[in-house]
């Protein structure tokens, strides 16, 4: 059976749960109802994952038509990278504040919305430096670069650290 404060699996038999010490003094049709409740929990985060993942492959379709082939849809492909990170926000916070009314770990999701808070930041720079990059032919490329790498590799954390959020219960 499943613990009906935290979701875990535990014997047919415990009074406590050993994982958060709860009283089991409920039927087992009760505490089987859990794992659907903790599913319910997760699907913000896997909601605002997939959202980052989307920014992400947005991120790198707009270096590869704006640095490769300077091609001025990539503006349009860095502006939904930015808009996806924007969307994937709200159900990292509601993770957060179920997290927190559940007196849980928090220190995953805490983690990707500040990674994705500041890859939001670095985003909004490389739209700028894209735009510059694109529309003057002395733009050195290696700023657009770097901010480009470093906003992946804020998506890439905030995707690691949304997966052991999910996972985390």
């Amino acid at each position: 059976m499943y613990c009906p404060k935290c979701g875990k699996v535990i014997d047919d038999n415990a009074s406590v749960c050993p994982s958060c010490g709860a009283s089991l003094k409920s039927s087992p049709v009760e505490a089987s109802k859990a794992p659907k409740e903790a599913s319910q929990k997760s699907v913000f985060a896997s909601v605002g994952l997939v959202f980052t993942i989307i920014s992400a492959v947005c991120l790198i379709i707009s270096f590869l038509l704006g640095f490769i082939i300077k091609d001025r849809s990539s503006l349009a492909f860095n502006i939904f990278s930015t808009a996806f990170i924007i969307a994937a926000l709200p159900f990292n916070i509601i993770l957060l504040v179920r997290k927190i009314s559940a007196k849980s770990s928090i220190l995953n999701p805490l983690m990707t919305l500040v990674f994705i808070a500041i890859a939001f930041i670095f985003s909004l720079i490389s739209f700028g430096s894209l735009t510059s990059f694109l529309v003057s032919t002395t733009y050195s490329p290696s700023f657009y670069i770097s901010v480009v790498s470093m906003t992946v590799a804020l998506e890439v954390a905030a995707v690691v650290f949304g997966v052991f959020a999910t996972n985390n219960r």
